[in-house]
């Protein structure tokens, strides 16, 4: 029923979802939309699955003429999507009457004057898009934006405490993203009884046990492994910074997250083919970006400098 009711609200302009629009949410959309009166047995199934659907559900930003301030979710908050600040004059008005006419950036007065301290925070963090495209709905729980049953499981499982999301329990990604053959990881989990009931302490022993054990049967069988970026030892395995080719400059890139800032921090450093340094650069923006999303606007800001520097 999710799946059914998120094709509903994305893709608003087929037959199914224009039939439904106008005999149960004429005046809405779909996520916000009524039991209304007699409803068939089919709209009585696919609300149960609106509440779901409505706490993963958000606005990409684009054409912001689209968006109605209030009662929508496109704030990137984690808890509550929606616009709190309650004032008549926001009534029927689009995001993009909060957003200066002469350039691409929020005016900080008119948000500072209307919002509450929460909303003013929130939206200022909000990046603007630079293109024009039609605004469109995305699922927060997935990576990239789009629903699947998978993580409305998960979701679902987590709201009845059925399901670990603690973002410190990494052991399945631990244990089985060692460099080794799977028959060997496969005989680790099978010896350290390694199952999902079992309290986390003895469970990080295991994986522990686990590394250790791998990292043993790797140098018997003479294979090199990759260890963190370090000062480098000959023979360690460690990665290390390459030269350009001859005539050429390469850029280092990273990201980092602040969350007592409530922003993100970009580094990078420019050097040429004899690893000299020619230029570096450090960014802070008050925006809301999870570390993946920093890395990539890293990546966005080095391309920018690298077009205006030549």
């Amino acid at each position: 029923m999710g799946k059914q009711l998120w094709r509903l609200a994305t893709n608003t302009k087929s037959l199914v979802s224009r039939l439904y629009k106008s005999r149960y949410f004429d005046k809405t959309d779909v996520i916000h939309a009524g039991l209304g009166h007699n409803p068939s047995f089919i709209w009585r199934s696919l609300m149960e699955a609106q509440q779901l659907i409505r706490d993963g559900v958000r606005w990409r930003m684009g054409n912001e003429k689209s968006i109605q301030i209030l009662d929508q979710p496109w704030l990137l908050t984690e808890q509550n999507p929606y616009i709190m600040t309650d004032t008549i004059g926001l009534q029927g008005k689009t995001v993009d009457s909060s957003i200066c006419t002469d350039k691409l950036e929020w005016d900080v007065e008119v948000v500072s004057d209307i919002f509450n301290n929460r909303d003013k925070d929130s939206i200022l963090a909000i990046p603007l898009s630079t293109s024009d495209q039609e605004v469109q709905l995305y699922w927060k729980f997935e990576e990239f934006g789009l629903y699947s049953v998978k993580s409305a499981y998960r979701r679902l499982q987590d709201q009845r405490s059925h399901w670990s999301v603690e973002p410190n329990d990494k052991v399945w990604q631990i244990l089985w993203c060692i460099k080794a053959p799977p028959k060997v990881i496969n005989l680790v989990w099978t010896r350290n009884d390694l199952v999902w009931n079992q309290k986390h302490t003895r469970i990080y022993r295991t994986v522990a046990a686990a590394r250790q054990y791998l990292a043993q049967w790797i140098t018997t069988q003479d294979r090199n492994f990759v260890t963190p970026l370090q000062p480098k030892i000959d023979g360690d395995g460690a990665v290390t910074w390459v030269k350009p080719q001859p005539n050429k400059v390469k850029i280092s890139v990273d990201a980092a997250v602040f969350d007592d800032h409530g922003g993100v921090g970009f580094g990078l450093v420019a050097r040429n083919s004899a690893g000299e340094l020619c230029e570096a650069k450090a960014v802070f923006q008050r925006r809301l970006y999870s570390p993946v999303e920093a890395e990539a606007m890293a990546f966005k800001e080095a391309l920018s400098w690298m077009d205006r520097r030549g």
